[in-house]
């Protein structure tokens, strides 16, 4: 039996049976010069309709990738990472795309930041 690489768990985990997220989670490029192409048709009444997920390291790779994903099947997407650019072209992506997206700047080595972006996620 082989083992699955950490990559393998971390796109399929935060998923589950979504198979849509997951394909565009594996698909994501983690070099950040060449973001994941938002290519996408908002299904409102997805999956994930009136759910608010909340994603850590957003900003590219994988975790950009699931953002995409869980946006296309109307989740309102709350997300986190340290660059703020980068942060702010997945959001503005995802809101062109007609999905509900939200960034906040956060690096979650560190306590503070980390609490207040759980504050932010339970307030909305």
């Amino acid at each position: 039996m082989s083992e699955l690489s950490r990559r393998q768990i971390i796109a399929v985990g935060a998923i589950g049976a979504a198979r849509a997220a997951t394909t565009i989670a594996s698909q994501a490029q983690a070099n950040t010069q060449k973001p994941v192409a938002a290519r996408m048709t908002m299904n409102p009444k997805g999956k994930f309709a009136n759910k608010t997920v909340l994603i850590t390291g957003a900003t590219s790779g994988i975790g950009e990738g699931t953002a995409y994903a869980f946006a296309r099947e109307g989740a309102k997407v709350m997300f986190c990472g340290r660059r703020a650019n980068l942060g702010k072209q997945v959001e503005s992506r995802i809101r062109n795309f007609g999905g509900e997206a939200i960034y906040q700047q956060a690096d979650v080595r560190l306590e503070t930041e980390v609490k207040s972006l759980t504050l932010s996620y339970h307030s909305r």
